[in-house]
C-alpha cells in the first residue's frame, strides 16, 4: 500500500499533504485507492480487475456496496447497499455520474442524488434530498 503523499510530485505532496490529521488515503500500485480511514472509520474498496470497483467494504470487511456492470464495461450501472436497497447509476457520455435514482423500498423511481460538472470537468452541484445520504453507502458519489 502507498499513503496519497509517496506517489505525488512535489507540487501535489504540498498541497495533499495538508489533509486534517486523521485522514489517510491508501493505493496500490496501479494508483487506485484501495482505502480510506477518517478518524476512526476505515472504507476499503475491491477490483474486479486492475480498472472496475465491485465492492466497498468496511474497516472489519463486511460488505457496504457492490456494484453491477451491464451496459458498459468500465462504469457501473447499479449500485446495490447492504440491505439490499439498490440504485440506478446514470451516467454521461464521459462515464461521469450524474443522477442516482433508487430503485426499490418506497423511493423507488425518485430521484436521490444529483451532480453537475463544471466545464473543467470538476463537481459544481451537488443535490442531495436525504434519502442517499442517511444509507451506508460510498461518500465517494457525492464529494469529489
Amino acid at each position: 500500500m502507498y499513503r496519497v503523499c509517496q506517489s505525488c510530485n512535489d507540487v501535489d505532496r504540498a498541497l495533499l499533504c495538508r489533509s486534517p490529521p486523521g485522514f489517510s488515503y491508501s493505493y496500490n500500485g496501479f494508483g487506485r485507492r484501495i482505502q480510506k480511514v477518517i478518524g476512526t472509520v476505515t472504507t476499503r474498496y475491491v477490483y474486479r480487475d486492475g480498472l472496475r470497483p465491485v465492492a466497498v467494504l468496511d474497516g472489519n470487511g463486511a460488505l457496504l456496496s457492490r456494484f453491477v456492470y451491464g451496459s458498459r464495461s468500465s462504469i457501473p450501472d447499479i449500485m446495490v447497499l447492504a440491505d439490499g436497497s439498490t440504485f440506478r447509476i446514470i451516467s454521461d457520455q464521459l462515464g461521469s455520474p450524474r443522477v442516482v435514482v433508487s430503485t426499490s423500498g418506497l423511493t423507488a423511481g425518485t430521484s436521490v442524488l444529483r451532480i453537475d460538472y463544471d466545464e473543467f470537468g470538476n463537481r459544481s452541484i451537488v443535490t442531495d434530498t436525504g434519502a442517499f445520504a442517511a444509507r451506508r453507502c460510498p461518500s465517494d458519489l457525492r464529494r469529489g
